[in-house]
């Protein structure tokens, strides 16, 4: 049993992170009086009564399949009367089509496309295949100016246009402001596309500061993979208190999270997962170094 709950715990924290809930919150969309019952919860230190899976698996948009350990797709099938998943996967041209190729049968149209999308790019050309002739070619144009409008481009004529992969950089991200409405861009920097195959979603950072050397130096472009958790002992651009985003090793420990300067004149700062008040939020993990010389 108690393995049982360590499980359900563990699945309901990756969800409620993927959902970028907090512990309060959760506890309110599920009727918890504080986030202390989730925490334990999550620690597979308190068990959930059989009629509280399914508020569980409501409040983060899941199944009590998935919580309970059954299966390990999140993805709520039955509640998607509509045939959202294209929307889910956030590539609907490619969806459409799978399903005409497949004769409108979708158990068949989701077969291949999980079989499908990565041959769906041509890195040689960074354009899209016309895998299916003139009305492919029209849904490809459609993918390119969606990925274009996705990543921070849209006016026409613009020079970052066809560029999805190209990402902004910027110079500091506040804690609270999303990305998307932070002004400090200081440039940009190109990717490799297939780091875009599904559907994930890269920043630039500079660094700032040498809590991190000699790994990391002042005036560094770290290239950051945007995700809500990371593995113990990654590097990870976190928000500490509230404030900016910082760059530290992370270091997973049983009650808090570690985290760890690689400049030995700096010392490390532990955080309890149960202290509201000094939260630790991963905004992303570091996936590139790039250097300027004579910075």
């Amino acid at each position: 049993m108690e393995e049982d709950n360590r499980e359900i715990g563990k699945r309901i924290r990756k969800r409620r992170l993927e959902r970028s809930l907090t512990q309060a919150q959760l506890a309110d969309l599920t009727g918890y009086q504080s986030k202390t019952s989730i925490n334990k919860i999550e620690m597979g230190k308190q068990g959930i009564r059989t009629a509280k899976i399914k508020v569980f698996a409501d409040a983060l948009d899941t199944t009590p399949d998935y919580l309970m350990g059954w299966t390990d797709d999140p993805y709520d099938w039955d509640a998607d009367p509509m045939n959202l998943w294209p929307h889910y996967h956030e590539n609907m041209p490619f969806w459409e089509i799978c399903l005409e190729k497949a004769d409108g049968d979708e158990e068949y149209a989701r077969q291949l496309y999980d079989e499908g999308i990565e041959d769906f790019y041509n890195d040689d050309t960074n354009e899209y295949k016309l895998i299916y002739g003139e009305k492919s070619k029209a849904l490809n144009n459609n993918i390119m100016g969606e990925r274009a409008r996705k990543y921070g481009t849209t006016a026409a004529g613009d020079p970052y246009a066809n560029k999805p992969n190209r990402i902004k950089v910027y110079g500091s991200v506040p804690a609270g402001i999303p990305l998307e409405a932070n002004e400090d861009i200081i440039g940009w920097e190109d990717i490799p596309e297939e780091w875009l195959y599904g559907d994930r979603q890269f920043f630039g950072l500079r660094v700032q500061g040498d809590s991190m050397e000699p790994e990391y130096r002042a005036g560094d472009i770290i290239i950051v993979l945007k995700q809500p958790d990371c593995e113990s002992g990654q590097d990870a651009v976190v928000y500490v208190n509230g404030y900016e985003a910082t760059l530290k090793r992370v270091f997973k420990q049983q009650f808090g999270i570690l985290l760890q300067p690689l400049n030995p004149k700096y010392e490390p700062r532990f955080y309890d997962y149960g202290d509201e008040y000094n939260p630790v939020v991963i905004v992303g993990i570091v996936r590139e170094i790039r250097r300027r010389v004579n910075w």
